[in-house]
């Protein structure tokens, strides 16, 4: 999931794609760890703010049954705003 998401943020969307729909398989089949952990290890969430791994871990493993692609963007999206977020608190 952090990978896919790095790769977001660096512009390569081919490879970001790639990971996040890989990382959504492997969370919809029950790898890649459980709870707040998989959220927490996506380098690009705001790790100071429970709230927000919280909800996301909710959004997430809620919508694990949407397209990959739909979902990626949604992953992506979250990042975005998360960087915003923590850009405006710095």
């Amino acid at each position: 999931l952090g990978l896919g998401m790095a790769a977001d943020f660096w512009g390569d969307t081919d490879e970001a794609q790639r990971l996040l729909t890989d990382a959504q398989t492997s969370l919809r089949e029950g790898g890649g760890g459980q709870g707040l952990s998989w959220p927490i290890s996506n380098v690009l969430v705001d790790t100071r703010t429970h709230d927000l791994l919280v909800e996301a871990t909710h959004r997430y493993q809620a919508s694990l049954n949407l397209p990959p692609a739909e979902w990626a963007r949604m992953v992506c999206a979250d990042g975005e705003a998360w960087r915003a977020r923590t850009r405006l608190d710095s």
